[in-house]
């Protein structure tokens, strides 16, 4: 069992590389529509390109929607409304008057039976005419408007003006009434208005099932093509009615074989496509970036940043449709990646999302052009990004960039200058989307753990609070750091280091020295010394102990762990070999403990790291030179940094011999020039 697991054990870290891989790949397969792809791509008054295409199914000819819309349209214009004729409504209506007539009678007299004989006769007159409901489609009507009136199972087509509304049955009691008699004028009319009814009832579920049935009887065809068939053959220009033969092969197409029963199939041709492009950028950064492959923080922070652009493709896909994916900032990957990294492995990441996202696009060749073309100027345009001005102006060229390809294409295809105004729109809301990088920039830092060139020239800043303490504090220390700084950041730019980060640990290097600056000899202006007071062993924890202080300082105020490292490794494993010898000259015979006097940081795992190590000592050394001349400064470089080599210091940092030599060079060189060394020829 021991030995079954030891793989695992040992391996650990590639294990971890390979399930951030698979994590990415099931991702990116989560967020793939299930749709099977049309492989034509065509434009009307163009050329087909294709070869002769033939008709492998029957399919209809589908209407363009401007025709279906229009037939929909003058249906709903004309649209008839169905009434249904009340046939009880007089007889029922009789019967209340006569009910209702008995609270008069008395009041009329011995007449009263002709009033309600000729009464009634009036009622029945205008009910026999009809009187229809008012509804809100009415309001602007005419009379000649014509609605239909069931009575029974029989439709009759009736003018609007042929039914009274309950105000013209009104007016029509009152003309037919005499005006001259009391008994019409005081009794009648409100008699005959109070029992007055429509019968000619709108019928609201009729009117709408008939309008249901012309809206469903419109054909959404307008033909048909039988199997083999020629649809369009090589060469042919696309016309309108191709053009709607086309579309309706490719809605029928889509319909039959993008269905749910060949999901199964989409999805492995997609897990192929998926595991090719992500395993070519895991053996791109293997091969020609494996410091990034190696550490799982940085391979994590690459595949984060895919994966993020896969969700923001794959969202406005299923949000807002297949046209408005020229929104998104593809370009953001490439500055992430560009400004934690580099340009190569930006647009090599750049190319992996720009194949992902094409396999939703139409027209998948020229959405990689134009796309590729302006990930390419973002990244050489972002390649040191020092300035934030940088970021705008990377803006404003992959905007130009956008249109200039936009223009190059339209001109070969369309053979004409023009880009159209939503292409503009499309562009130009992509290209600003890329402000978003710059707080993305601070996020990714704060998440990984990673620092960029524009963090470091804010942290080098110094008026920042630290190194102001510094400055007051320990103004020798500070000397001496910004020594370290210039002699550093000249040698990483011979040696293809990173200046900026070198030149921000340099600063931070002694910072722990504030805490008790006056026992370290650059912040001393007197002749007392406080190491006179103690012992060896005593002086070597104060001076061994700044580099634990410098951490516990520098962690305090969010100074980033890149830059904490020089301060954890730049005296590395050695040893304070002045207190060290002071011990064995007062114990002599004695055993000394050699850890009460060695470092306890690690040694230096990078060239930037190395390269601090290096200035630091020669710098300090180099004050002490009793006789600063060309001869006397080139020995002491050269026995300082054979001391650091021999006792194995730079066994895990990324250096060369060749690198040293250089480093020794321009050590050289600048301390001439400090020292104001006249050469002698």
């Amino acid at each position: 069992m021991k030995n079954w697991k030891n793989p695992f054990k040992h391996n650990y870290l590639m294990l971890v590389k390979i399930l951030l891989l698979l994590l990415t790949v099931i991702v990116i397969m989560l967020l793939l529509p299930r749709e099977r792809r049309y492989k034509y791509d065509y434009r009307l008054g163009k050329p087909w390109v294709y070869s002769d295409l033939i008709a492998p199914f029957d399919f209809p000819i589908l209407k363009p929607d401007v025709i279906v819309n229009q037939e929909r349209n003058r249906i709903l214009e004309q649209k008839k409304f169905y009434f249904k004729y009340d046939s009880t409504a007089i007889e029922n209506g009789l019967l209340e008057m006569k009910s209702d007539f008995t609270s008069i009678q008395k009041i009329i007299g011995q007449h009263s039976n002709y009033y309600f004989r000729r009464w009634s006769s009036i009622y029945v007159t205008i009910m026999q005419h009809g009187v229809i409901e008012r509804i809100s489609e009415f309001e602007n009507a005419t009379d000649d408007d014509l609605v239909m009136v069931m009575n029974g199972v029989v439709a009759t087509e009736c003018f609007l003006n042929s039914f009274y509304s309950i105000q013209q049955a009104s007016q029509q009691i009152e003309e037919m009434l005499d005006p001259n008699n009391e008994m019409d004028m005081k009794f009648g009319k409100r008699f005959l208005e109070e029992h007055l009814k429509q019968n000619i009832i709108f019928d609201e579920d009729l009117t709408s099932k008939m309008l249901n049935q012309q809206l469903d009887l419109i054909s959404t065809t307008s033909g048909a093509v039988q199997t083999g068939e020629i649809i369009i053959t090589r060469g042919e220009l696309v016309t309108e009615e191709k053009a709607l033969i086309l579309d309706s092969f490719k809605k029928s197409f889509l319909e039959m074989f993008g269905s749910s029963s060949n999901t199964m199939r989409i999805f492995w041709g997609q897990l192929i496509i998926i595991l090719l492009i992500i395993s070519a950028l895991a053996f791109y950064l293997y091969f020609f970036n494996k410091s990034v492959f190696n550490d799982n923080r940085q391979l994590m922070m690459i595949l984060t940043i895919v994966m993020l652009m896969q969700f923001i493709v794959f969202i406005i896909y299923y949000i807002f449709g297949n046209q408005y994916l020229y929104i998104v900032p593809f370009c953001l990957a490439v500055v992430l990646i560009t400004v934690f990294f580099d340009a190569r492995t930006a647009i090599f990441v750049h190319i992996v999302v720009l194949i992902n996202s094409s396999m939703i696009m139409v027209n998948g060749f020229e959405f990689l052009f134009v796309q590729l073309a302006a990930g390419i100027v973002a990244a050489f345009t972002l390649r040191k990004m020092h300035k934030r001005a940088q970021m705008f102006f990377m803006i404003f060229m992959v905007f130009i960039t956008y249109v200039l390809t936009d223009v190059g294409l339209t001109f070969i295809e369309e053979n004409e200058i023009a880009s159209s105004y939503d292409s503009l729109i499309y562009y130009g809301l992509s290209s600003g989307f890329l402000v978003f990088g710059y707080p993305l920039i601070f996020v990714f830092e704060k998440i990984f753990g990673t620092i960029t060139d524009i963090s470091l020239i804010e942290i080098s800043d110094t008026n920042s609070y630290l190194l102001r303490e510094l400055s007051v504090k320990a103004p020798g220390t500070f000397q001496h750091s910004n020594q370290v700084a210039n002699l550093a950041e000249e040698a990483a730019y011979v040696i293809n280091a990173n200046p900026l980060l070198v030149r921000a640990g340099a600063w931070y290097h002694d910072v722990g020295k504030i805490e008790n600056p006056l026992y370290f000899i650059e912040n001393q202006t007197s002749d007392i010394n406080p190491h006179d007071e103690l012992s060896p062993d005593e002086s070597a924890e104060i001076i061994i102990n700044h580099v634990i202080k410098g951490i516990e300082l520098a962690r305090k105020h969010y100074i980033p762990e890149s830059v904490i490292d020089f301060i954890r490794t730049h005296h590395g494993t050695r040893k304070t070999a002045y207190f060290y010898h002071q011990m064995q000259l007062q114990n002599p015979g004695k055993k000394i403990d050699a850890d009460a006097f060695t470092y306890h940081g690690q040694i230096p795992f990078s060239k930037e790291t190395a390269l601090l190590m290096m200035a630091d000592s020669v710098e300090a050394a180099s004050r002490s030179l009793p006789e600063k001349t060309e001869e006397t400064i080139s020995d002491l470089i050269d026995r300082i940094i054979e001391g650091q080599m021999k006792d194995h210091q730079f066994d895990k940092a990324d250096i060369t011999m060749n690198d040293i030599t250089n480093i020794k060079k321009v050590f050289q060189k600048l301390l001439i020039n400090i020292y104001h060394v006249r050469i002698s020829y």
